[in-house]
C-alpha cells in the first residue's frame, strides 16, 4: 500500500509539472518580456499613413523623371537634423581608434624606441587586447570553431582575442604614438594611423598628423533583395522562357530565353543555382558561365556547410569613411573656399554644421556602423534588438518631408520662399549671385530655420541628402505603392549611369526648385560633394507610436 501511494504521487507530481509546462496542453505561445520602443535619441516620429508622391508645381526643367502617385508608407524615426560634424567625427574617432587598438595590441610587444618620439617601453599586447583568460570558455570554443572553419582572420595574433576599450589609449603618449607611426596597421594597404612628416616640416610646424587615407571601415551586410529572388532569368528572342534543368539536358535554342532557379529546395536541404556578388563578370563571358555557377560566398568560395548556403548573401564592404574636405575647393572653379577645406570638419565652429563631402557609401557605412554600436548597447542591457538605421529611401523623405501636408509645394507647407514678414525660410540660392539674402553664404548650423509639421529641421535647403534608392528616370512607373523602394548595388566597374543615386532637399548653393517635396535629383555614389549631407531613420516595430505595448482587443 505505501508502495502504491508513492507511486501514485509521482504520478500526480510528474502529472503538474507536466501541466505547468505545457499550458495545460493548450496553445498559450510563448511568454516573453513586454516590448517598448523608447524614442530614439535625436530622432522624431513620422506616422504611418499615405500621400501623394510626385511634384506639386510644374516640372521646370522638362526632366520628366516623376509623376503623381498615391503611395503608403510604414511608420519610421527620423534625425531631426541632417548629421552633424559632430554627430560622424564621432564615427571617424570610433573607427581611429579601432585601427589604433588592432595595431597597439599586435605591435606593442615588439615595440622598440623611436628616437625622441617613444623613450620606454611600458605597455603589453594585453593592455589593448582582451586576453583569452577574461573570455568565457564557450566563446573561446565558438572562436575557435569559426576560426577552424576559416570564417575569421584574426591576423597574426592570437585567435581568440578582442579590442579592448578600456585600455589605456592616449594619443598625447610619445611612446604610444611612436608606436602607431612605426607599424603598419594590419590588413590595411600597408599604411600606418600617424605620419611623421619629414624633417625639416616637423622643425617647422611640429605636428604629428593622423593619417586619414588609414581610416577604413569594414564590414558585412546581407543582400536580402538578392536572397529573396526565387528565379533569374537570361531573355530570349521570341519571348520563351526555358528551363535551366531542361536546358543542361537538351540541345537549347538559341532564340529561348533560360529560367535558372536560385534558391532553398527544403526537400533536398541544399541551395540551389547561381549567386551574383560583388565581383565583376567579364563582359564577354558567356551566360551560361554565369547560370551555371554554384552559390558563393563574399570570398568566392563555394564548398559547402558554413561557406556556403545563407552566407553566401553576405556582401563584404570595406569603406574609406574620412570625409573629403577639399570638396570645398574641387566642387567650384575660380572660387576662394580654402578656408571652409582647411577648417570645416575638424574645427569647433562648425560642430553642429551638416557633415558634407560624404559618399553615398560612406553614409551607408555610417548607418552600419550606427546601427552596431546602438545593438550592442542594447545586448549588453539584456535587451532585444533593433532595426538597422539606414538612409531613407526617396518615397520616405518625401513624406517625411510634406510633414503631413499633402500637396504642398514646400517642406514649410507654402508656395513661397518667405514668411509674411518677408523673410526666406530655408537656406538655399535666392537670386543671382546673391547667396546672403536668407542669411547664409555657404552652410549653416543646422535648425537654424523653423522645423515643418513632423518637427523636422533642413529638409529643404542647408545640404541636399542621400537617399538609399538608386536614380532611374522610369522608376516612378513600376516600383510599388506600398512603401516605393528601387535599389542597385553598383559594382565599381559599373557604368556611372548604374552608380547614380538619389539626392532631395536641395542645398544652400542651389535654386528654391530643387528644395520642392516633389523635386528628384541625383549625384553619383562614389562623389564626394560640398552642398550634400544625409540623415538617418530606423522603421517603427509595430504600428503605430501612439498604440503603446498593444492594441489588440484579446492580448
Amino acid at each position: 500500500m505505501r508502495k502504491l501511494l508513492v507511486i501514485l504521487a509521482i504520478f500526480i507530481i510528474a502529472l503538474v509539472s507536466g501541466c505547468s509546462y505545457s499550458g495545460n496542453g493548450e496553445l498559450t505561445g510563448v511568454e516573453r518580456k513586454t516590448w517598448y520602443t523608447p524614442d530614439p535619441y535625436g530622432m522624431l516620429f513620422s506616422p504611418p499613413g499615405s500621400y501623394q508622391m510626385g511634384p506639386s508645381d510644374e516640372d521646370v526643367p522638362y526632366a520628366m523623371t516623376a509623376q503623381s502617385k498615391t503611395v503608403t508608407i510604414q511608420g519610421f524615426w527620423m534625425d531631426e537634423t541632417e548629421i552633424t560634424n559632430s554627430e560622424y567625427r564621432q564615427f571617424v574617432y570610433w573607427v581611429r581608434d579601432s585601427l589604433a587598438l588592432t595595431t597597439l595590441g599586435k605591435e606593442t610587444k615588439n615595440s622598440v624606441d623611436f628616437g625622441d618620439i617613444s623613450t620606454k617601453k611600458s605597455y603589453q599586447p594585453t593592455d589593448f587586447i582582451i586576453d583569452d583568460a577574461e573570455v568565457s570558455e564557450e566563446d573561446v570554443n565558438f572562436m575557435t570553431n569559426m576560426y577552424e572553419n576559416g570564417e575569421f582572420d584574426f591576423d597574426d595574433y592570437d585567435n581568440n582575442n578582442f579590442l579592448d576599450w578600456s585600455g589605456p589609449l592616449d594619443y598625447n603618449d610619445l611612446e604610444l604614438k611612436g608606436i602607431l607611426i612605426k607599424n603598419e596597421i594590419p590588413n590595411n594597404f600597408n599604411q600606418t594611423l600617424f605620419l611623421l612628416p619629414p624633417a625639416e616640416l616637423y622643425r617647422f610646424n611640429r605636428k604629428i598628423d593622423l593619417n586619414t587615407d588609414a581610416l577604413y571601415y569594414e564590414y558585412f551586410w546581407m543582400d536580402l533583395k538578392q536572397a529573396a529572388q526565387k528565379h533569374v532569368f537570361k531573355p530570349g528572342d521570341d519571348g520563351v522562357i526555358q528551363d535551366a534543368e531542361l536546358a543542361r539536358s537538351f540541345e537549347r535554342e538559341a532564340d529561348h530565353g533560360l529560367r535558372i532557379g536560385r534558391h532553398f529546395n527544403p526537400e533536398t536541404g541544399q541551395y540551389e543555382g547561381t549567386i551574383k556578388d560583388r565581383e565583376k563578370m567579364k563582359e564577354d563571358a558567356e551566360w551560361e558561365d554565369f547560370a551555371n555557377r554554384d552559390i558563393k560566398n563574399y570570398e568566392g568560395k563555394s564548398d559547402a556547410g558554413r561557406h556556403g548556403g545563407r552566407y553566401s548573401y553576405y556582401m563584404h564592404e570595406k569603406v574609406h569613411i574620412y570625409p573629403d574636405t577639399l570638396c570645398w575647393i574641387s566642387d567650384f572653379t575660380y572660387s576662394y573656399n580654402e578656408p571652409m577645406a582647411k577648417a570645416y570638419f575638424w574645427h569647433p565652429a562648425y560642430d553642429y554644421y551638416p557633415v558634407v563631402g560624404v559618399t553615398w557609401k560612406q553614409a551607408s557605412a555610417f548607418c552600419v556602423w550606427r546601427t552596431m554600436m546602438k545593438n550592442a548597447s542594447q545586448a549588453a542591457a539584456g535587451d532585444a534588438a533593433l532595426q538597422d538605421y539606414r538612409l531613407p529611401t526617396e518615397s520616405e523623405w518625401e513624406y517625411a518631408a510634406r510633414g503631413g501636408l499633402d500637396l504642398m509645394m514646400y517642406p514649410w507647407g507654402g508656395l513661397y520662399t518667405r514668411n509674411y514678414s518677408g523673410c526666406h525660410v530655408a537656406n538655399f540660392k535666392p537670386m543671382r549671385g546673391n547667396y546672403y539674402d536668407d542669411g547664409g553664404v555657404q552652410t549653416l548650423m543646422v535648425a537654424t530655420f523653423d522645423p515643418n509639421e513632423f518637427g523636422l529641421y533642413d529638409m529643404g535647403g542647408n545640404v541636399a541628402e542621400w537617399t538609399s534608392n538608386a536614380f532611374d528616370e522610369a522608376s516612378y512607373n513600376y516600383t510599388h505603392d506600398l512603401n516605393p523602394d528601387y535599389q542597385y548595388y553598383a559594382h565599381p566597374d559599373d557604368s556611372p549611369a548604374l552608380k547614380r543615386k538619389v539626392i532631395r532637399g536641395g542645398s544652400w548653393k542651389d535654386v528654391s526648385y530643387y528644395m520642392q517635396n516633389g523635386t528628384r535629383t541625383y549625384e553619383y555614389q562614389d562623389s564626394a560633394k560640398c552642398y550634400i549631407g544625409f540623415r538617418c531613420v530606423r522603421e517603427y516595430l509595430g504600428r503605430h507610436r501612439g498604440d503603446g505595448t498593444s492594441y489588440s482587443q484579446v492580448y
